[in-house]
């Protein structure tokens, strides 16, 4: 009985000295338990016929030819009547297992592909890659910024309050996701998801197949910052009530709203329906990362590894590296204001 409620086909071989005699399946436990069979008794009394043996040696088309007759499986012997396992239908069609697959992988979008992590190793594009993309999200803010202090500084002094300012941080952010919204890599943050699903369904890695796929990810990176877009927006809001009253109204509606709001946010903003190219590197970076898993077969490092594999501290110096390239340029900018001057 333990080795049935581990047999994926719901049933087993009984065998007798390595050869097969009969099937066991639940009809036949359920049937033995009402005529009070004990755990100790034989369990030969209780198989099922077999089906006709097969050679290991058969030709396939005979065996499609027995599926066809009505048979789900076969049990395959050698010419000394051994037992080596069963062949169902879907097993013949598609003989190649799908292997070693780890049950949560996270992922990155990048300029040049799709980066790919069980949390031990990673995959895909290589660090130079999730730089770019660190630098490239600074200089979209950055622009979105820009453009909106340049507003601000065209406004009439009158027109300066709270509600202005809150709105042209609104602003700042609509600019910014809608530069994300309109570069290649939404489509290829698209695909990073899509593979994602397929790989975690269990699911082949072909283009037909991950296309099927969701664009939205629930372990999504834009979840995280749509909650933190929602509680600070609410919370510098200027109404009135005091600080304890904003900070109450923006955890509730952080709470309720932050899941829906990241949903909407990876759909319609931070993901676009990727092109063929764009999954094919996905896949590329599946396969890459399942091949390194099936040979590490880990699954926990520690804290500092798991970050560090994650990309995370790649992006993160890609943005710093847009801040002091800023800062050097108003530094450089005063300073040759400052020889203008002296000479």
């Amino acid at each position: 009985m333990r080795e049935l409620r581990e047999a994926p086909g719901g049933f087993v071989v009984v065998t007798d000295d390595r050869k097969p005699i009969g099937v066991l399946d639940e009809a036949q436990v359920a049937s033995a338990i009402q005529q009070g069979a004990s755990d100790l008794d034989p369990v030969r009394q209780w198989v099922k016929p077999l089906p006709p043996l097969a050679l290991n040696t058969e030709l396939i088309s005979l065996a499609w030819e027995r599926f066809r007759q009505g048979e789900t499986f076969l049990v395959i012997t050698d010419s000394d009547q051994v037992y080596l396992g069963i062949v169902t239908p879907s097993r013949l069609a598609v003989p190649d297992a799908l292997g070693y697959r780890p049950r949560q992988i996270g992922g990155m979008a990048t300029p040049f592909g799709v980066y790919l992590t069980d949390g031990v190793v990673g995959a895909g594009v290589p660090g130079y890659a999730l730089f770019s993309t660190g630098f490239l999200l600074g200089l979209i803010l950055l622009c979105a910024t820009l453009f909106t202090k340049a507003i601000e500084l065209r406004l009439p002094d009158d027109l300066v309050n709270p509600w202005v300012d809150a709105s042209l941080q609104g602003l700042t952010l609509v600019i910014f996701l809608v530069g994300i919204r309109l570069l290649p890599i939404s489509g290829i943050h698209a695909a990073e998801h899509m593979v994602v699903h397929a790989v975690e369904r269990g699911e082949e890695l072909e283009v037909e197949s991950v296309r099927r796929m969701p664009r939205v990810h629930p372990r999504c990176g834009t979840n995280i910052a749509a909650a933190a877009s929602l509680f600070l927006g609410v919370f510098l809001l200027p109404l009135p009530g005091g600080d304890e009253l904003r900070l109450m109204l923006a955890l509730l509606a952080t709470l309720f709203f932050w899941r829906p709001l990241g949903i909407l946010m990876q759909y319609y903003v931070t993901t676009s329906p990727p092109t063929k190219r764009q999954v094919e590197l996905g896949i590329q970076s599946a396969k890459a990362l399942l091949a390194k898993s099936a040979v590490n077969r880990r699954t926990s490092g520690s804290l500092l590894s798991r970050l560090w594999v994650s990309g995370l501290f790649h992006v993160l110096a890609g943005k710093l590296l847009v801040g002091i390239l800023i800062m050097g340029l108003f530094i450089a900018l005063d300073g040759w204001r400052a020889l203008r001057v002296l000479f």
